[in-house]
């Protein structure tokens, strides 16, 4: 229940619930709100001492908006629960628009709200796209005489065992789910390079078993696709696949997610617990962790973990606790990225058309030998994911059955022509690959200076006319570079 709305009243910091709100209590809220801070036209309001430091010293999550919808308070309740730091969002407009930040998504108040109406609003604690965890956030609208003044806003976190299904999931959406599993079997992970046969090799093992695994790769080389191959195709297929993005929750979320009434101590746990960039979890986490998984006499969930930082300097950094790499690294797996498989390029390309086209009505079934040229001298710093949202873009601007080079994005072309366009170059003046950009430019000169002085016979001042250059430079590039002319000849 992602987006539950409910109109109910409650105190302004209150947790009480009545069917209707007085005027004369929004007007009340709004004196409050004004000594907390001077609302004026101007866009550097200034809060009030006195009120300020009695509502940081509340327990919840408290903030407040102005008319304008922008964040003009937060107490530390606030930070401690989103992990941001009020400088860094005072200012910020709370808008539902597709380019506002999640945080802004998640604070906009509802237009009723904006007309007068005390809303409490469940959304998914940002940048989730889905729960759980998710916030319950109350909105009272505080008004003036003048109408509208401002927002006061308090945030709880829902408890898991409240949004826990106590009911069988429905038939269409169980077909669903069936039907999403079914994308994940192993010949997503096929491919002709040894490396990945034996991560193949790897994954149908870690499928039987409950062994934590850990994969490495570069950012967007399919290590979450990996993980859902693994749980999908074993033993855990009939529990659900839960994603922690340390990297994008706050702690106080990571927490709840992992040992809250429903986290994985519950009577119905995860099938598999994918932890995504586990550098970026606190490390009393990472401590209760491995103590959860020791204390385990059989264990029934499977942890995988995800990362595309250097594990090696994560450790002697400390981001990441020895304890915790020896207890969930019991299997390995290393994902090439897409430049170390070029081989795998072509099948890689089908599979993903067919994907497209199981979702879309695009006739596209194919592509060309010149498009296929383009993506194979294409680095990919963006690895399989950039494959897919590359051919996404070709197949909509595609009206036949076939990928042409002109469908492609302008960006990768133009990279592929800079990259022909160097090595040409580098070829021609006889460069090693990989020079560097001084090297190249030191040699071109001295080709050109020579190209220079010989056509003109020697005369420098010719020369340097020819050039475009003054005398002296050519005389001072001549002496750097060490070059003879072929003869002394000047005016």
């Amino acid at each position: 229940m992602n987006n539950r709305e409910s109109t109910s009243s409650a105190s302004l910091l209150g947790r009480g619930q009545q069917r209707s709100v007085p005027v004369a209590a929004q007007q009340r809220a709004a004196l409050l709100f004004t000594s907390i801070t001077t609302m004026s036209s101007e866009a550097n309001d200034v809060p009030n001492s006195g009120l300020a430091a009695l509502l940081q010293q509340s327990r919840d999550a408290v903030f407040v908006l102005n008319r304008h919808r922008r964040i003009r308070f937060v107490n530390r309740a606030w930070e401690r629960l989103t992990g941001r730091n009020a400088a860094d969002v005072l200012g910020m407009t709370c808008t539902r628009r597709q380019t506002a930040q999640a945080l802004a998504i998640a604070l906009c108040p509802p237009k009723s709200v904006r007309e007068g109406a005390v809303e409490c609003v469940r959304r998914t604690v940002p940048p989730n796209p889905s729960g759980p965890p998710w916030w319950d956030i109350w909105f009272v609208p505080l008004l003036g005489e003048a109408g509208l003044v401002g927002i006061l806003g308090r945030i709880t976190l829902v408890a898991a065992e409240e949004v826990r299904p106590t009911l069988s999931l429905p038939d269409t959406l169980r077909q669903r789910l069936i039907q999403r599993a079914s994308r994940y079997g192993f010949d997503r992970l096929w491919s002709e390079t040894s490396e990945m046969l034996r991560n193949l090799a790897l994954a149908r093992l870690a499928a039987k078993t409950y062994e934590p695994l850990w994969i490495s790769g570069e950012s967007g080389s399919g290590k979450q696709t990996f993980a859902r191959v693994v749980h999908h195709q074993g033993i855990t297929r009939e529990r659900p696949f839960v994603l922690v993005d340390c990297a994008g929750l706050p702690p106080l979320a990571i927490r709840q997610i992992l040992f809250g009434p429903a986290g994985i101590d519950h009577a119905e746990p995860p099938g598999t617990l994918y932890l995504r960039q586990p550098h970026q979890m606190p490390l009393d986490v990472q401590s209760h962790l491995v103590d959860w998984w020791s204390d385990q006499d059989a264990p029934r969930v499977r942890v995988v973990v995800g990362t595309s930082s250097d594990l090696r300097h994560d450790l002697d950094t400390g981001r990441i606790l020895e304890t915790f790499y020896t207890a969930f690294g019991i299997l390995e797996v290393r994902l090439p990225s897409l430049r170390q498989r070029p081989a795998d390029l072509p099948a890689l390309v089908q599979q993903v058309l067919r994907r497209i086209a199981q979702h879309t009505d695009s006739p596209v079934v194919g592509i060309s030998n010149e498009a296929l040229d383009v993506l194979r001298e294409y680095d990919w710093p963006g690895n399989l994911r950039e494959l897919a949202e590359v051919l996404t873009d070709a197949v909509e601007q595609s009206a036949g059955q076939r990928i042409v080079p002109d469908h492609l994005p302008l960006r990768l072309r133009r990279s592929v022509r800079e990259e022909r366009f160097a090595q040409s170059l580098a070829g021609r003046i006889g460069l090693k690959p990989l020079a560097s950009l001084d090297v190249i430019l030191e040699t071109m000169e001295r080709k050109l200076l020579t190209l220079a002085l010989h056509r003109c016979k020697g005369n420098k001042t010719e020369a340097a006319q020819w050039l475009g250059i003054w005398r002296t430079r050519l005389l001072r590039r001549i002496e750097a570079l060490g070059l003879q002319a072929d003869s002394a000849q000047e005016e």
